[in-house]
Formats: C-alpha cells, structure tokens, sequence
C-alpha cells in the first residue's frame, strides 16, 4: 500500500490552527476592506483578509515564527477531547488579555456567562446580532466610582466572544 505523503508542516499528534481575525469578508458576506485603527476610516482599496495573509506567509516558511502571529499547533487530544473544533475556542490569549485588563482591580471576579444563566443572576435573550467588524474600532470608556478603566474595544469583543463560548 502506497504511503500518503505529508506536508512539511504535517506534526503527528498536533492540530494546526489559524486563528484569524478577519477573512476577506464581512458578516453580510461582503468585501472587508481595512480600516485605519486611529482614524476610524475605512479603505476602499485595501482588503482585510489575515487568514489568507497567515496562510500565505506559513505556506512559505512551512514555520511558526513572528509572523505567523494567528498560526499555532495544538495537541490533537486537547482539540478531540473538548468536542470543538472552532479555532477561536482555543485561543489561550482571549483569556490572557481579559486578565491582564483585570489583574491590578480586586473589584472584579471573572465569571463566565454560562455561570450566571446557571446562577439565575441573568437570562438569555436571542439578540439582534453584532456590528460588522470593522464597525468595531474605538475605546470604550468603562467608570467605577473614581477610577476610569479605559478598555480596548477590541480587547472587549474579544472578550465578549470568550464568554460567549462559555455559554
């Protein structure tokens, strides 16, 4: 029997991942052209497409480096065990950034969505979904008495998808 060739990048026991932000397309299934993160301004020129970017750059260098920032390997067991095979679930750095933003401010105690609804101490409604992502750009200005916590909108949708997925 005639032994399948592997790609280089082929690991046994791992899963590779690409964890994109942004593909090309919007929510509605439109073209995503990027947007100037200081200014707000949208290109009509330029697509928004990381996943092809990430995969172009890794197909070339057949290794994770610098580059390959949304490319990562997983061991397989982690992946099959959990039952989900939606990249962004695995991404540790959701998590880690919702920490950091947090880890100064004895206030707040991380808890999951899934464990509120659980608690009782919210309920789940179906919702009008979310703004396209290029919609999302900003800070968004978060006050506690007399502190001000100024939080990356970014950092917030992301950690919005985190707890979502605790659902």
């Amino acid at each position: 029997m005639n032994k399948i060739s592997q790609p280089k990048w082929f690991k046994d026991g791992k899963v590779l991942i690409i964890n994109a932000p942004t593909c090309g397309i919007n929510k509605d299934g439109n073209t995503q052209f990027q947007v100037d993160e200081k200014t707000g301004k949208r290109s009509e020129t330029d697509i928004d497409d990381k996943l092809k970017d990430s995969v172009c750059i890794f197909m070339e260098k057949q290794t994770i480096d610098v580059e390959c920032k949304y490319v990562s390997y997983l061991e397989e067991k982690v992946v099959l065990d959990s039952k989900v095979l939606v990249p962004q679930y695995h991404d540790k750095e959701i998590r880690q950034e919702i920490e950091n933003v947090f880890s100064d401010n004895t206030n707040f105690e991380l808890i999951s969505l899934g464990e509120l609804i659980e608690q009782k101490k919210i309920k789940c409604f179906k919702g009008h979904g979310s703004p396209s992502s290029d919609q999302r750009v900003g800070d968004i200005v978060h006050k506690q008495k007399r502190k001000s916590h100024k939080i990356n909108s970014k950092v917030q949708y992301r950690f919005i998808q985190y707890i979502s997925r605790c659902l």
